[in-house]
């Protein structure tokens, strides 16, 4: 699927924030975090304790839930921070892990373009912390999930990195 790019911002400026048309999910909180894993039929799964270190809020259990989503990328270096700002700023908050695995199950051939990155969920292993991202091996052809570990300051030019939005 083909995405469409919108610009967001001042075009003076020439930090740019882009993002994907709008995608809609339908989240299936009737499921567990590891069933939504076996959904997306990735070629590996690097998450270490998955379930200790993401949980589902109680209000949707046992729900699915229909949710629009944005990728967001940036031209310009930035934290995790300022991320979360300009989503906010489109009116849009970071996705969870349930949310990312949603479009990991719809849209699986995406990821072979550029990581995608849940930032409304953090998980914590050992003395790190990291994010459930969609990622692809470096030859594009495998599909997986991982936990994407250095996300303190994001360099767009080293990665092709997207951040998983989720309308208000």
């Amino acid at each position: 699927m083909e995405q469409v790019v919108d610009r967001v911002g001042n075009n003076n400026s020439s930090k740019k924030v882009s993002t994907s048309r709008d995608i809609k999910l339908i989240v299936d909180y009737t499921k567990t975090i590891d069933q939504a894993i076996a959904d997306g039929n990735y070629d590996s799964v690097r998450l270490d304790n998955i379930t200790e270190n993401f949980q589902i809020p109680l209000e949707n259990i046992g729900n699915k839930v229909v949710v629009s989503a944005k990728l967001f990328w940036f031209n310009y270096d930035n934290r995790l921070e300022e991320i979360i700002s300009e989503m906010d700023k489109a009116g849009y908050r970071p996705a969870t892990i349930m949310e990312l695995l949603a479009l990991g199950a719809l849209l699986p051939k995406l990821q072979k373009r550029f990581r995608i990155l849940a930032p409304g969920s953090v998980g914590k292993h050992s003395r790190y912390n990291f994010l459930p991202s969609l990622d692809r091996n470096y030859d594009r052809n495998r599909r997986e999930l991982i936990g994407y570990y250095n996300f303190g300051y994001f360099n767009y030019l080293q990665y092709s990195i997207r951040f998983l939005g989720v309308s208000k």
